[in-house]
C-alpha cells in the first residue's frame, strides 16, 4: 500500500473545491481508538490527514470525510472564535456577580 494514491486523490479534492491547499494526507494503516473505545478511521492534525484504515477504498472514503470537514471546520472557526470570546465574557461577568452575592449574603449571617 503506497500513499501516492491518497495523494493523488486529495489533490483531485483539491483541484475539485480549490481549497484545502494546505493539506497533506499521511496514510498510516492501524487500529486506533478513540476515547469512547470507537476505531478512529481517521483525523485531521494541523495541516496533515492521518488516515488510518487498512483497506484503499475505506482510505479514500476517510479521506474525503476529513477533507470535507476540515473544510466546514475552516469555514465555521471565525463564528466559533466569537462564540468564545463571548463565552468568557459571560462567564467573567458571571463570576463577578456571583462574587457579590457571596459578599453580600456573608454579611448577612454574621
Amino acid at each position: 500500500m503506497t500513499t501516492s494514491t491518497l495523494d493523488e486523490e486529495l489533490s483531485k479534492l483539491k483541484q475539485i473545491t480549490n481549497m484545502g491547499h494546505e493539506l497533506e494526507v499521511h496514510w498510516q494503516p492501524d487500529t486506533i481508538l478513540n476515547k469512547e473505545g470507537m476505531v478512529l478511521r481517521g483525523k485531521v492534525v494541523g495541516s496533515v490527514i492521518l488516515v488510518f484504515d487498512k483497506v484503499l477504498e475505506e482510505a479514500k472514503e476517510t479521506l474525503m470525510h476529513e477533507f470535507i470537514e476540515y473544510l466546514i471546520d475552516k469555514a465555521i472557526e471565525p463564528y466559533r472564535n466569537k462564540l468564545n470570546i463571548f463565552m468568557q465574557e459571560f462567564q467573567d461577568e458571571s463570576y463577578m456577580k456571583r462574587e457579590q452575592c457571596v459578599k453580600a449574603l456573608s454579611r448577612l449571617v454574621q
